[in-house]
């Protein structure tokens, strides 16, 4: 889905607490780097619990930023492709 409206005030303040966590910026750069990745292979890599990570990866995929690919039991989460220009010039600036 392409973004061409502008984010709104409170648009913006979700998404930089989404961002604002030294967890989910790793994790955004992790799946960067490995687009596809499960739960398990975030969490691990990240050093937190299942839980805890999933947690996370659901609010990086509220605001727009990562997008959950279903298969069977197992979900894999990617950047999503198409970001608002403000969400994408973030994602950039955290994987730079």
């Amino acid at each position: 889905m392409y973004y061409e409206k502008k984010m709104s005030i409170r648009e913006f303040e979700q998404l930089f607490k989404a961002v604002g966590s030294k967890r989910r910026i790793a994790i955004i750069k992790y799946v960067k780097r490995n687009p596809g990745a499960s739960v398990f292979e975030v969490a691990e890599e990240i050093g937190l619990a299942f839980r805890t990570t999933s947690k996370h990866l659901g609010i990086l995929s509220t605001v727009g930023i990562l997008e959950r690919e279903q298969s069977g039991f197992r979900a894999a989460y990617v950047i999503i492709r198409e970001l608002t220009p403000e969400a994408k010039a973030v994602v950039a600036l955290i994987t730079a």
